[in-house]
């Protein structure tokens, strides 16, 4: 029997529910549920020994992706059309570029977005259309960020936001698509 190990990734689209999970032996598995089924669906999207993070999941009306830092440090990303049964892996980062704090994906229909740290602290945003491309990687911050940055994506603008590495603020960055990133820090009381 496999075991969960880390964090499930959830979303919910249209009448559909969606799980990516990390099992003890570093696979990656990926459950579905539609309102109207009488139980869960499920696939194992990568084999026993790949994966080392918890993966970060995102679903919109024709697909779904998962994120994960490889064994290698590496980043991939899986993507899935709905009604069919197979994923498609692509390399983001190669390996030794992601550092232990989990990837965090967002997608707002038509453009896919990562966030990931590198081992050296650097947080870089990661973004690519969903049905054409190549990953193209953009550097936010360089070393004083901590802990795993987390990512929203819509139609209008990505946001970033990660502690500080003095745990004193958090950083909060902003770009509208197609322009620079602006950030600002939100002091803790």
């Amino acid at each position: 029997m496999t075991h969960a190990w880390g964090n499930p990734s959830l979303v919910r689209s249209g009448t559909t529910t969606a799980i990516a999970v990390r099992s003890q032996d570093n696979s990656l598995y990926y459950y579905w549920k539609r309102d109207q089924d009488a139980g869960w669906s499920g696939d194992q999207v990568e084999q026993d020994g790949v994966i080392t993070s918890d993966a970060s999941m995102a679903r919109d009306s024709t697909a779904t992706a998962i994120v994960v830092r490889d064994s290698a440090n590496g980043l991939r990303y899986y993507r899935n059309l709905h009604g069919t049964q197979r994923w498609f892996m692509t390399p983001v980062a190669p390996s030794g570029s992601i550092g232990v704090a989990d990837p965090q994906l967002a997608n707002d229909g038509t453009t896919s977005s990562i966030v990931s740290q590198a081992p050296n602290g650097e947080v870089t945003f990661w973004w690519k259309p969903n049905t054409t491309g190549s990953w193209t990687p953009v550097i936010i911050e360089w070393p004083n960020l901590v802990g795993r940055p987390a990512l929203s994506r819509d139609t209008r603008a990505s946001r970033i936001v990660a502690m500080y590495n003095d745990l004193t603020k958090i950083k909060y960055y902003r770009s509208f698509h197609g322009q620079n990133w602006q950030g600002a820090y939100i002091y803790l009381h």
